[in-house]
């Protein structure tokens, strides 16, 4: 009988890339990282997307409290960021000119979407419904005027880029400080998908000699 290769060799965390991963590693505007644009992030980024349907299978079925820690409010407060994160991009697709922003916007905004959607149908099933009113605690009326002051200006390429960095990175931190305040399985599965998903899209932001005029 052949072995299964579907299971992880003995020992092995399949949650190594963010128990391991130290600090926040910053993605500054300047270095130029691995391209994981187009068909190639896409590909990715269904693979792991359709881990996440088979979690949302998994909960349908079967639903356990958080660990002892309770990160219920800290759940709510992260769907409003995620909010946020979507708003930016939103906005940023109709405005900036260069071709790997619009496809960075795009990505950011189906992405979080989707982590949205999740998490707060993971939030109903334990028997918390989100208001609007919640979704939209953490809208920046700041960074809304910055963006267009920007589009004003026609630095709208770079100063896009700089919000949407500065926002996921402060995401992912803060997905990776829940990860670690839930024992609860499922919960686990669905952060560290979001904080590895967030990583590849900070690895999407386009260099600084893109961005200048």
């Amino acid at each position: 009988m052949q072995p299964d290769q579907t299971q992880p060799p003995a020992g092995h965390n399949p949650y190594d890339f963010i128990m391991n991963s130290g600090k926040p590693v910053k993605h500054p505007l300047g270095t130029r990282l691995p391209a994981i644009g187009g068909s190639s992030f896409g590909k990715q980024l269904a693979v792991l997307i359709g881990g996440v349907v088979v979690l949302m299978g998994i909960i349908g079925g079967t639903i356990s409290l958080f660990g002892n820690k309770g990160i219920t409010p800290q759940l709510i407060s992260l769907a409003a960021t995620q909010n946020e994160i979507i708003h930016i991009a939103t906005k940023g697709s109709g405005m900036v000119t260069n071709q790997g922003n619009q496809a960075l916007a795009i990505d950011v905004e189906l992405t979080v979407q989707t982590q949205q959607k999740q998490l707060l149908a993971y939030l109903s099933k334990l028997g918390t419904t989100v208001s609007s009113k919640q979704l939209t605690l953490q809208e920046s009326t700041q960074i809304d005027s910055e963006l267009t002051g920007a589009q004003n200006n026609s630095t709208q390429d770079m100063v896009f880029a700089q919000i949407i960095q500065q926002q996921l990175q402060s995401y992912a931190d803060t997905v990776k400080q829940l990860f670690y305040r839930t024992s609860n399985a499922d919960s686990q599965h669905m952060l560290a998908v979001d904080y590895q998903q967030t990583e590849l899209l900070l690895k999407q932001i386009p260099p600084t000699a893109s961005l200048q005029g």
